[in-house]
């Protein structure tokens, strides 16, 4: 079996039917980061697992190497850094662009971290404040404890190509996108699956990104903020229809998404897991009938409002 009907058999197993989804926008799954030095050695292993190797034969199965191809970048390189014990780096690279400084001379850099999490060390659960949804969680995930890899850090850019109509700038992005998000981001759900992990966890920055990753399977680990997002969401399926989903994301980044809830504009919290649920028990609490039952009573239509004379994207320089 091939992995994209690996992958599509997936995917149709975590969609939960919450209404309709914009899938069919093309999108990239960009994320805050930047430069930094790294040490790496010859025998380094992503994740204590991969080699360089392995690696390269991932983007292959999963399509991502075709998309570095046709961004142009022919003379690849990986690198590898296990220097911390806690978090893994991975970064690909191009000769085309060693030349360019510190933050700009990478296509990838991406940083995970495998780690055994408690109930009380989710945020989600330490942020809440619904006394039902915290005994739900409490009874559905307080038994034991969740082998997770959580995202740190992702980013993922074409420094040799500026912004334009066609690939306007998006919230935390220093350069436009490869067009390789679903690729890489269906990858690492994907071996999250293969290595017995229980979830793939994303703290998403920006609506963007929140939008991105649902649409690869993730949802909030907290039903409450599950309903916040899928709210925003349906009230903003027009206007996102309408312009873009760029434009839409600065909107709420400048604070002219209204939340007619607290009368005033919206703010994005990053606070929150979003996750891929890898192991039949994750994904057994997201399918839950409470869970579901949780969203829905927190989700209302009509909550945000959206002033179309403020929407306009930043001036590129």
């Amino acid at each position: 079996m091939s992995s994209d009907s690996k992958w599509t058999r997936v995917r149709r197993s975590m969609s939960l039917d919450y209404g309709s989804d914009l899938n069919d926008l093309q999108l990239d799954a960009e994320d805050i980061g930047g430069g930094h030095t790294t040490r790496s050695k010859a025998d380094a292993k992503f994740l204590g697992d991969y080699t360089k190797e392995d690696i390269w034969a991932l983007f292959r199965e999963f399509h991502a190497l075709e998309q570095f191809q046709a961004n142009g970048f022919r003379d690849l390189s990986i690198e590898l850094d296990d220097s911390d014990p806690f978090v893994s780096r991975l970064i690909v690279s191009d000769a085309s662009i060693q030349h360019l400084p510190q933050g700009d001379n990478f296509l990838v850099d991406c940083y995970l971290r495998r780690r055994p999490t408690k109930l009380g060390e989710f945020k989600s659960y330490q942020r809440c404040q619904d006394q039902e949804i915290k005994e739900f969680m409490q009874r559905a995930l307080g038994n034991r404890t969740w082998q997770c890899t959580f995202v740190e850090w992702l980013r993922m850019q074409n420094p040799l190509r500026g912004f334009d109509a066609t690939r306007p700038q998006l919230p935390g992005q220093r350069h436009p996108g490869l067009r390789a998000g679903r690729q890489v981001s269906e990858m690492l759900a994907f071996n999250s699956i293969r290595k017995h992990r229980d979830g793939l966890v994303n703290y998403p920055e920006h609506f963007h990104n929140g939008f991105i990753f649902s649409n690869v399977g993730n949802f909030f680990l907290s039903p409450a903020y599950e309903g916040f997002y899928r709210t925003l969401r349906h009230d903003l399926k027009r206007v996102i229809e309408k312009f873009s989903l760029a434009e839409i994301a600065w909107a709420i980044e400048s604070g002219h998404v209204m939340d007619t809830h607290k009368h005033c504009p919206l703010r994005w919290s990053c606070e929150e897991e979003q996750i891929f649920a890898a192991s039949s028990e994750m994904k057994a609490y997201f399918e839950s009938a409470e869970y579901i039952q949780l969203v829905k009573k927190h989700t209302s239509a009509g909550r945000f409002v959206l002033d179309e004379q403020h929407i306009q994207l930043p001036v590129s320089t």
